[in-house]
């Protein structure tokens, strides 16, 4: 893996073999923020299983065999018991350009995988809700206060 960081923005690169999940994980903990958006992923992966979540259940799981173009990639990092937590969905195609997608719970990069990842300036994190969803909960950033010396 390879990742850098400035001015808010984390852009990763893994390599074939590198576990999806836990790599964004690693590259977001060097960074020291709390909470962000992932923006952006391209590449390829395997070993893809992916989730529905379904209330109170839990997830559902589907496992894909080969390998799969990533088409996009969404999500967020935030805090939950101190730790990073990653909250990914992605959107795949197979060879013959079927797309499948979902809450992806594990993969691998396949060749490669490039991704960017945003510190966000409001606060989030996640509590575990009544219906087993580890919900974000968003917490309000202090407002500037702005004074005028307009009369």
């Amino acid at each position: 893996m390879e990742c850098a960081h400035a001015a808010g923005m984390l852009v990763v690169r893994l390599y074939d073999g590198e576990l999806v999940p836990e790599s964004l994980v690693e590259a977001w903990r060097s960074t020291r923020w709390r909470c962000g958006f992932i923006i952006s992923g391209v590449g390829m992966v395997r070993g893809v299983t992916l989730g529905f979540f379904r209330r109170n259940r839990g997830y559902a799981t589907t496992t894909l065999r080969g390998p799969r173009e990533v088409l996009g990639v969404s999500g967020n990092v935030t805090l939950r018991d101190g730790q990073p937590f990653l909250h990914l969905h992605v959107t795949l195609a197979d060879g013959r350009t079927r797309a499948v997608g979902g809450h992806l719970l594990c993969a691998c990069a396949h060749v490669t995988g490039e991704f960017a990842l945003v510190r966000s300036t409001v606060a989030f994190s996640r509590e575990v809700e009544k219906t087993g969803l580890p919900g974000m909960k968003v917490r309000s950033p202090a407002v500037p206060r702005f004074h005028s010396k307009i009369r």
